[in-house]
């Protein structure tokens, strides 16, 4: 008898990368365009299961981990800091909370190995937080088939920063730019692309792109 055949869809990990200080009116917004976008991916890839790679950082790390759960899809957090000394970089009690309770839901969580750099192309010292944080990125990148970016499009050169992740990533990739409307259709997708939810920020008056409107680059 032959062997039976595995018809079983391959699983589809989307990692995060963003901003902190999302404009707290945005927040639905952010959240439809996230769900929006993972379900297309979900069903353009023979509705997969879906696993979401998040470090929970306050938030678009944490809205896109809680649309994921809210959709009963899994969660893996890879940490840049154990968890007690990660809550210091909250800035407050309810985004304490916040983390912990969607921490308790994920599937795993754990403190991400550490990877140095390739180089510190911005020539200022990497402290022992910056190497953590990279490395939590560096995790999400390695292990991601697609990133999601809730980004304003601006490079503020940090080493862990959204910018930065957004590069990691599509180095891996030739990067090829299609402005998606927030109203039309997707076009079908296969796995390989970093999508940018552009995103404003309380701290920037700096954006790209339309609010909640999407970019893809891919490696096609």
């Amino acid at each position: 008898m032959p062997p039976a055949i595995n018809t079983k869809p391959t699983p589809l990990v989307i990692g995060i990368t963003g901003h902190r200080d999302l404009v707290e009116n945005d927040i639905p917004a952010l959240a439809n365009a996230f769900k929006r976008l993972v379900l297309h991916l979900q069903a353009a890839n023979n509705n997969a299961p879906v696993t979401i790679l998040s470090s929970l950082a306050a938030g678009a790390d944490l809205l896109a981990a809680k649309m994921a759960m809210s959709m009963k899809m899994e969660v893996i957090a890879p940490l840049p800091l154990p968890v007690e000394d990660y809550l210091n970089d909250f800035d407050t009690e309810k985004d304490k909370a916040d983390f912990l309770e969607v921490l308790n839901r994920c599937k795993a969580h754990f403190v991400a190995e550490e990877v140095l750099p390739p180089q510190n192309t911005n020539g200022k010292p990497i402290t022992a937080r910056d190497l953590a944080y990279f490395s939590a990125a560096f995790y999400v990148v390695a292990n991601a088939n697609i990133l999601v970016a809730f980004w304003n499009g601006e490079d503020n050169d940090y080493l862990a920063g959204t910018a930065k992740t957004i590069k990691m990533m599509i180095e891996k990739y030739v990067p090829v730019k299609q402005i998606i409307p927030n109203n039309e259709p997707f076009a079908p997708e296969i796995s390989g692309f970093v999508y940018h939810i552009s995103t404003p920020r309380k701290k920037s008056k700096v954006l790209t792109l339309p609010a909640f409107s999407i970019i893809k680059l891919s490696n096609r």
